[in-house]
Formats: C-alpha cells, sequence, structure tokens
C-alpha cells in the first residue's frame, strides 16, 4: 500500500492511512474476529440490538 517512492510528506501519508482505514478496513474488509463482518457493519448489527 505505500508507494514504490514513498510519500511525499507526512500530510500525504496521514491523509493515505485515514483513507485507507475508513474506506477499505472499516467498511469493506471482512474480520474474522467479527464472524466475516467489516467493522462498521458489525458496529450496525449492534446498535440493532
Amino acid at each position: 500500500m505505500v508507494p514504490r517512492l514513498g510519500y511525499s510528506s507526512l500530510i500525504a501519508a496521514k491523509g493515505h492511512i485515514l483513507s485507507y482505514l475508513t474506506g477499505y478496513y472499516a467498511s469493506v474488509r471482512p474480520h474474522q474476529h467479527n464472524g466475516g463482518l467489516s467493522p462498521n457493519a458489525k458496529e450496525l448489527n449492534y446498535q440493532k440490538t
């Protein structure tokens, strides 16, 4: 996920990492601990109960 030549600045790195965490990791990527659900989906199921 890190660009071949690195990031041009700390701000660019932080922006890319935040985008990854909120866009893919928490929204899309299934987690075994959550029964195959993404963290956001698990949170929604928790709030419904």
